[in-house]
């Protein structure tokens, strides 16, 4: 199997590398946001973001084969940078502070690391489920431009074992600019579909070992 905290890894460049590519756009963070509406094309959730963000789905199998909700929603403006990458799927932990303890641990060796907020739970809902979150600072190496960043991880586990990961990150310049742009966002997020159901259809027709006389 693929490890995950290498998935981690790969959706987080993935998440620099494709907001980088994203048209500058002029509308500052906290003035005047129109928002708009996301809906998932396979039923399984909206959510609310700006309109001078862009979505954008994190096409690689191995992150669909464990994330079937696998999004960004990034924000550009010369050298500030924002995103808000969407994670979904089954999880393999018990509970919420393990799952969130284990995102934090990818970036621990990072340069310049600091933990600015401990683990912590009640903060946020996601969903209408109580979510545990972490907010730490660092030097990106998956960023091009190696950005000092802060990033704040929001995460739950529902009754049927689905992990949902909201990560918030950005250029310490406009990070508290868009912390209520954000928090918006996930008070926004609606789950509409069967994140389950969705997995299981992924694996038919995979190649499988044959079945023993």
């Amino acid at each position: 199997l693929v490890n995950r905290n290498i998935l981690k890894m790969m959706s987080l460049l993935l998440v620099f590398t494709i907001i980088l590519t994203f048209p500058v756009m002029q509308i500052h963070a906290t003035e005047n946001v129109k928002w708009k509406t996301f809906k998932e094309k396979n039923g399984l959730f909206t959510i609310k973001y700006p309109s001078n963000w862009t979505p954008i789905k994190l096409n690689t199998e191995e992150t669909e084969d464990y994330y079937p909700i696998n999004m960004v929603f990034g924000y550009v403006k010369g050298n500030s940078i924002a995103g808000l990458t969407l994670l979904a799927g089954e999880s393999i932990f018990y509970n919420a502070t393990d799952m969130v303890d284990s995102y934090e641990t990818t970036v621990q060796n990072y340069k310049k690391y600091e933990l600015i907020q401990p683990t912590q739970c009640g903060k946020y809902v996601i969903n209408g489920v109580s979510a545990c979150d972490t907010l730490s600072t660092y030097k990106d190496p998956l960023s091009p431009r190696k950005s000092i960043v802060n990033d704040l991880l929001i995460g739950i586990i529902d009754d049927d074992g689905v992990e949902y990961v909201m990560e918030y990150k950005a250029t310490k310049d406009v990070f508290d600019d868009f912390l209520p742009v954000v928090e918006e966002m996930v008070r926004s997020f609606n789950i509409t579909g069967d994140i389950l159901s969705l997995g299981e259809e992924s694996t038919q027709g995979t190649d499988a070992s044959p079945e023993l006389p």
